[in-house]
């Protein structure tokens, strides 16, 4: 049967829950990568053990302290090394790889990898962000566009938001939904894979330059406006790594 798009690859949902907001400090708390295949949804999840302690904010979001981190959390190298693997796996299986917000979760998995001495990671494969896509496509719509908010604009059910299994679930759902408005060239994955990950890339960039624009001209914040202009350079949807103090326990 002929390949004709995104549709007929497996789906690999990935979404992680952490301590910080900051994708070059974060540490992973909790995260699932599972497939969708068809109507099968198999997950494998993770709870980490915390090198730092869980400030009582993210806590709130995840639901996660520092205490069940501590009592049921796995050795992080190990777990960060098996959530690797299974994204590593999942696209030479020819999955498309999806997250909401994919620079969040990509970047701060590659700084966790390098942090920890192992092996960074590498975009091998197709990467769909149901965010960008949704932006993209209706860049006018007005209202919030969390997970959450844009699960409900596409009546996708999301009952656990911040769980890492329900947001990488919805975030494949969306994906299912979204990924027809990306190019395709019928029988060639790879070559639709090198037009989609392109197509993403330029929304993702127009869409962090025109925040910043939003946040230089309406709000009078020029740091917010050059931290955001910095995000549009360092790229979609691993950040461009460099070596920085930053990058400690």
């Amino acid at each position: 049967m002929t390949w004709t798009g995104w549709r007929d690859s497996p789906i690999a949902g990935f979404d992680t829950e952490t301590d910080s907001a900051d994708p070059e400090d974060a540490h992973i708390i909790t995260a699932t990568v599972g497939i969708a295949e068809g109507r099968r949804w198999q997950t494998t999840s993770w709870i980490l053990k915390p090198e730092r302690p869980i400030p009582e904010q993210a806590s709130r979001i995840h639901g996660v302290t520092t205490e069940r981190a501590t009592q049921e959390g796995q050795d992080r190298a190990e777990a960060i090394a098996e959530i690797a693997g299974h994204i590593n796996a999942a696209w030479l299986a020819g999955a498309s790889l999806v997250a909401f917000n994919a620079s969040f979760d990509i970047t701060i998995l590659d700084r966790e990898l390098r942090r920890l001495g192992l092996e960074p990671l590498k975009v091998d494969g197709m990467v769909i962000d149901p965010f960008v896509i949704d932006k993209g496509i209706d860049p006018f719509r007005r209202g919030s566009r969390k997970l959450a908010d844009v699960c409900r604009h596409y009546d996708i059910l999301l009952d656990n938001a911040h769980d890492a299994g329900a947001d990488a679930h919805a975030a494949a759902r969306l994906a299912w939904k979204l990924a027809p408005n990306l190019p395709v060239v019928p029988g060639d994955q790879a070559a639709s894979a090198d037009l989609g990950l392109d197509r993403q890339r330029e929304w993702h960039q127009q869409q962090k330059l025109s925040l910043a624009k939003y946040f230089r001209t309406k709000k009078g914040d020029e740091q917010t406006a050059a931290n955001i202009e910095a995000e549009a350079e360092a790229g979609w949807p691993l950040r461009t790594w460099s070596a920085q103090e930053g990058l400690v326990a």
